[in-house]
């Protein structure tokens, strides 16, 4: 029988009744996804270890970014520059088209951009009030100067699910301006659809979290412009609504797609009972279930739906099953009432990763389905033909001139291409935007000018001009890890997702396999880390779950050190793998390793022995360990994650080996750092690349500072320095490289605002003798106020314990240190202060 759900209390109660614990996985959840399926490793890093990210740690670490953010814009000064490229493009989550010259292009985690001129070029708009992750864009019929966006990429995977979007928001003026209209706990938007002649009404389908069961899944309602909100179909806590489409001719009768989805670290069920299609008659008010010939099992997943224009009781519904297969396609020509099986179509075993439908404004037969390739049909699904033709594959995104349906606009994981002849043949957008999502960058040491990079599904790409638009791929899969020789470049190396590692001899043109003596058996993470010997670069070191070293540019490989994971684990889950490895430029002999299972190892002996050192670093994933440009025991490591009601350090240091570790993160927002890197000309000074932006320090991580404007809110996950030319790179997941002139920073870096209401101060400054440390804290708690000297090591802990709030009062004792500048730092409710103090004789 169908259900009907009213606009009453009912979903609300039902959403609260639906609270619960996922049940334990069973035999249709998927596990580990194949070689090319999209992953949730981004997710997984940053969930580590409770599987879930705290959704109020993630907005707290988003507010302290955006501030800082806006003061280095109202400072000015020395900026990032875009460093391309333009030419590779991005994942393409929804078009918004008010013609085949003027349209918007929603991204993956790259934003929203706009072209005038047919995609000849590109503008951002909106980087200052968006979430860079886009779920739709879509144009008021009325007014197409109107512009609404809904946050949140809906598709299930490619790394921009882990933080969803901030709600709908909406421009009067092609994207001058923004105004938030609420939504935020959707987490992810399906479709925005806006009433053909009445502008004050708008639909929104919200899917809810993926990680999570909630109850902000359904479809939501406005008659008055998105000042209030009513939420008219609920189906249950895992079941969000994917798609809707209304009836031009009759706007009171919409369609609605529900799709029950699941996923966990360690397994996803992309179906279920929940899923279905629904109509509505009255506007959106109240739904019924449609089911006379629709399948009606658990095994329903993903659901595509469209109405023909030309035609509108014609209704296609593309369905995926619960694993991810093609399921059916089914056409309806009573506006729902009945209907028929059609030829199935699809080409992917993931068709959870898409399901747009669309078709063509003027022939009701004519349909268009996006899966790993684009297909039509001409004859309303009886049979379908494969048009992808040159296009890059993942296709997300379909718009047909209905002034002209030969001209179809198409959007997927590599861009925006055109065709004029109904997709026989297709041309890529030249201006092309900057959406690439990168995971690493590389400089190459003997020609700054060329720069590599490993993006999300668009292989290992690289610049040998710097221009922005002439990048060339030159590596497949998902790109990862790039290294050039700095000795000679024309050995390059490149890697492809779960350890696909190869090398090149000739410069990158070609690349031959290069794991030879690398066990097959062996667990490779999804980003397999390797390095170059800083001071042999014909050395190589790679890490499974255990660490290889090769002395033959990759020629032959030999393990050095046992397992340094928790694992093996359980399952088909990749899990238990080294994240990060390095060798001390000081002692070729000392090389770290971390794992994603929160590790930490050394060897002071080139691997014949190997020391956990994981005590007192907190239990996350490890992304980064930094060795001292020229002491051999002290070291970095960068952790990922959030906290879960405990302050946790994501920068740390140690002096000694690893035998203790201290938190060096004064002024970082406290999002997950993906990297730390050293200027070898001066030690003191570092750079970081967190998920909240670079930041840089000059007194070996005591105080950072965001380094400069100009750099868009996307996760910046790797960085590298070319310290010659002074240059320094980011790899940003979302919005190509960026570069920055390290020439124009100040000598130091502005000391970061304390946190409202923490204050330190000292007395005298300079002092020959003793000093007076007063400190206020805001609440009581636990607080710790340490000296530290110019290279960063501890001298003193002057307090360390709990504290009331208020004022507070200590006295230093220099003693016999020598005369020269320390910094005084304090450390309380996950947050820091520091003061400098010159001791003088």
């Amino acid at each position: 029988m169908p259900r009907r759900f009213a606009l009453l209390g009912a979903a609300a109660l039902i959403a609260l009744a639906g609270l619960a614990l996922w049940p334990a996985p069973d035999e249709a959840e998927k596990t580990e996804p194949g070689a090319m399926e999209p992953t949730d490793w981004f997710f997984r890093q940053r969930a580590f270890p409770h599987g879930a990210i705290d959704a109020a740690a993630v907005r707290d670490a988003n507010r302290q970014s955006e501030a800082l953010r806006r003061e280095a814009a109202r400072r000015g000064g020395a900026a990032w520059a875009f460093a391309g490229p333009t030419n590779v493009g991005g994942r393409v989550t929804s078009l918004a088209v008010e013609s085949a010259e003027r349209f918007y292009v929603g991204t993956g985690s790259g934003g929203v951009f706009k072209t005038t001129d047919g995609g000849a070029s590109f503008t951002p708009v909106g980087d200052d009030v968006l979430s860079l992750s886009i779920g739709d864009v879509a144009l008021d019929p009325s007014d197409p100067q109107r512009l609404y966006v809904g946050t949140g990429e809906v598709n299930g995977g490619g790394g921009s699910i882990t933080y969803g979007g901030q709600g709908v928001f909406r421009s009067p003026d092609g994207g001058q301006t923004w105004a938030a209209l609420g939504l935020e706990e959707t987490s992810t938007i399906g479709r925005v659809v806006v009433h053909p002649t009445n502008p004050a009404v708008l639909w929104v389908a919200a899917a809810g979290q993926l990680y999570a069961s909630d109850p902000h899944r359904g479809v939501y309602r406005t008659a008055d412009g998105g000042q209030t909100w009513a939420k008219t179909l609920f189906v249950n806590d895992s079941t969000g609504v994917v798609d809707l489409a209304v009836n031009p001719r009759s706007p009171d009768t919409l369609y609605a797609a529900a799709w029950e989805r699941r996923r966990r670290p360690d397994a996803r069920r992309y179906g279920g009972p929940g899923s279905g299609v629904y109509r509505s008659t009255d506007g959106g008010l109240t739904w019924s279930e449609l089911t006379n010939g629709l399948p009606g099992d658990a095994n329903v997943g993903r659901i595509g739906i469209a109405v023909a224009a030309s035609r509108p009781n014609v209704v296609y519904a593309v369905y995926s099953d619960a694993s991810g297969d093609p399921r059916g396609t089914y056409r309806s020509d009573d506006g729902g009432d009945t209907w028929t099986a059609r030829t199935p179509v699809g080409n992917s075993p993931y068709e959870w990763w898409f399901g747009q439908v669309r078709v063509d404004p003027t022939d009701p037969d004519r349909v268009y389905y996006g899966s790993l390739s684009l297909y039509t049909s001409s004859n309303g699904g009886g049979s379908w033909q494969n048009i992808n033709g040159i296009m890059h594959v993942d296709h997300h995104a379909l718009w047909a001139d209905p002034t002209d349906p030969s001209r179809l606009i198409a959007g997927n994981d590599g861009g925006v291409y055109h065709s004029v002849n109904r997709g026989a043949s297709w041309t890529k957008a030249t201006g092309g935007f900057p959406a690439t999502q990168f995971y690493t960058t590389e400089i190459d040491a003997s020609a700054p000018e060329r720069l590599y990079g490993g993006t999300q599904d668009n292989g290992t790409n690289r610049t040998v001009t710097g221009a922005l638009d002439d990048w060339e791929y030159i590596y497949g899969g998902d790109g990862f890890i790039v290294q050039v020789d700095p000795s000679d470049n024309q050995y390059v190396y490149a890697e492809s997702q779960y350890g696909g590692f190869a090398r090149s001899t000739n410069g990158g043109i070609s690349f031959l396999y290069g794991l030879g003596g690398v066990s097959g058996s062996d667990r490779k993470n999804w980003k397999m880390p390797y390095l170059l010997d800083p001071h042999e670069p014909s050395t190589l070191y790679l890490g499974t779950q255990r660490v290889y070293r090769s002395t033959d540019r990759a020629g032959i490989w030999a393990p050095i050190s046992p397992d340094l994971t928790d694992g093996p684990g359980n399952g088909n889950l990749v899990f238990h793998t080294l994240t990060a490895l390095d060798v001390s430029p000081a002692d070729r002999d000392v090389i770290w390793a971390g794992s994603d299972d929160g590790n930490v190892h050394v060897t002071t002996n080139g691997g014949a022995d190997w020391t956990d050192v994981s005590a007192g670093l907190p239990k996350r994933w490890v992304t980064g360990v930094a060795a001292h440009p020229t002491q051999p025991l002290t070291a970095y490591v960068t952790l990922s994650g959030y906290r879960w009601g405990e302050p946790i350090a994501h920068v740390l240091r140690t002096d000694d080996g690893g035998q203790t570790w201290e938190p060096r993160e004064g002024g970082l927002p406290p999002a997950p750092a993906n990297v730390i890197r050293f200027d070898p000309d001066r030690p003191e000074r570092l750079f970081l690349g967190t998920d909240a932006g670079a930041f840089y320090t000059e007194d070996t991580g005591l105080s950072w500072a965001l380094l400069g404007p100009g750099l868009p809110a996307a996760p910046v996950l790797d960085l590298d320095l070319h310290p010659p030319t002074q240059q320094l790179v980011a790899a940003t997941y979302g919005r190509g490289m960026y570069r920055f002139d390290l020439s124009q920073l100040p000598t130091a870096a502005d000391p970061p605002p304390s946190a409202v209401g923490l204050a330190l101060s000292a007395s005298p400054n300079p002092a020959r003798g003793s000093v007076s440390l007063r400190f206020t804290l805001p609440a009581p708690g636990p607080a710790r106020l340490a000296v530290y000297d110019v290279q960063g090591r501890r001298v003193a802990v002057l307090a360390d314990g709990e504290r009331g709030a208020g004022g507070h009062a200590v006295r230093w004792e220099p003693g016999a240190l020598p005369a020269g500048a320390y910094l005084v730092r304090l450390d309380a409710g996950g947050r820091s202060a520091t003061v400098q103090v010159q001791r003088v004789r």
